[in-house]
């Protein structure tokens, strides 16, 4: 059967993951354009096609129906699951909402979920919560890509129940990242050698003034009653030192700690599997989110809020962070 439809790089994308002979459950269909073209493509042997709003309904009505299709593709009206039956699709697409809504779509109608093998998303939002969401309930990530299209980048991703990395498999790559972000970083945790030295120089001082009184004539019981002093000294400069050092690790543990939760959140938004094989998609949405952050934190210095100046922080901390994986995904460039 010749194709009636074109599809974009997005939609083209979302096609490409959906495995043959599927039963299609197409949610949030639009003008049913995906399942039109999959089913002249010989891909999937039945859709159904849902549609929350009333224009794009019928429209999508009207596609099908012009083509002959009505008794393979079944246009629905209402909101999200709610039109599909348990058992009806074993694929769901669902395409160009945010990954909250999605979630929410999902999580309505487990009845369904449970019944179906394969998901194929593009969320357009809280990209990591949608990657930790599903895979904390199971699901494996078989495959996710980076599209371009009218000069915006999407990401199309493919869940299934039977192949694909499990969120243990996923997190190690994340480590893999975070360790190579984190070894460019500016060293954290050193001790401080100056503190170090002046220590040494007391006690060698002391050792020095203990020898010029004996050279004086002073008396032992004299020096001991000063070396005593002395020792007591040391031991509570000694003590206030070990306390500083002690805060100033406390400090950098948790300054590191920070660095760690932005790295390892960041990483999931842009997906550790997506890292693996880095594209140049995904590269300009690094510099893009990059710029964005500079142009942010431009508008907001001209405040004196603390609140505000504690977001700027958080702002440039976000952007080393990204910067950092940039160098990491494309050293020669």
């Amino acid at each position: 059967m010749a194709v009636s439809v074109s599809l974009g790089p997005r939609l083209g994308q979302i096609a490409a993951f959906v495995p043959e002979g599927s039963r299609l459950g197409d949610i949030g269909t639009d003008h049913a354009y995906l399942p039109i073209f999959l089913w002249e493509s010989g891909k999937i042997i039945k859709a159904v096609a849902v549609e929350v709003h009333e224009g794009p309904y019928r429209s999508a009505c009207s596609a099908v129906t012009s083509r002959g299709l009505q008794d393979y593709i079944h246009i629905r009206f209402g909101d999200g699951l709610k039109p599909v039956q348990a058992g009806e699709v074993d694929v769901l697409t669902i395409a160009g909402m945010g990954g909250n809504t999605m979630l929410e779509i999902l999580t309505a109608k487990p009845e369904v979920v449970k019944r179906v093998n394969d998901l194929v998303l593009q969320p357009q939002g809280a990209e990591g919560k949608v990657r930790l969401s599903l895979l904390s309930e199971g699901w494996l990530l078989k495959e996710e890509k980076y599209v371009t299209e009218e000069g915006r980048i999407y990401i199309v991703m493919h869940y299934s129940r039977e192949k694909g990395y499990t969120l243990e498999q996923l997190q190690a790559k994340l480590d893999k990242w975070q360790d190579k972000v984190l070894i460019n970083w500016p060293i954290l945790g050193t001790e401080d050698q100056a503190s170090k030295s002046q220590i040494v120089l007391d006690s060698n001082d002391y050792e020095s003034h203990k020898e010029k009184n004996i050279g004086e004539g002073i008396t032992e019981e004299q020096n001991i009653e000063k070396e005593n002093i002395g020792k007591e000294n040391i031991g509570k400069e000694d003590t206030g030192k070990e306390d500083i050092g002690k805060e100033k690790t406390e400090k950098e543990n948790k300054e590191k700690e920070n660095i760690k939760s932005v790295i390892e959140r960041w990483i999931w938004e842009l997906g550790p599997l997506s890292m693996d094989n880095p594209s140049p998609e995904l590269k300009v949405l690094l510099r893009e989110q990059i710029k964005t952050l500079n142009r942010t934190i431009g508008q907001m210095q001209k405040s004196t809020q603390d609140k505000v100046i504690k977001r700027i922080s958080e702002y440039e901390l976000t952007i080393k962070v990204l910067e950092g994986l940039e160098k990491c995904l494309f050293p020669l460039v």
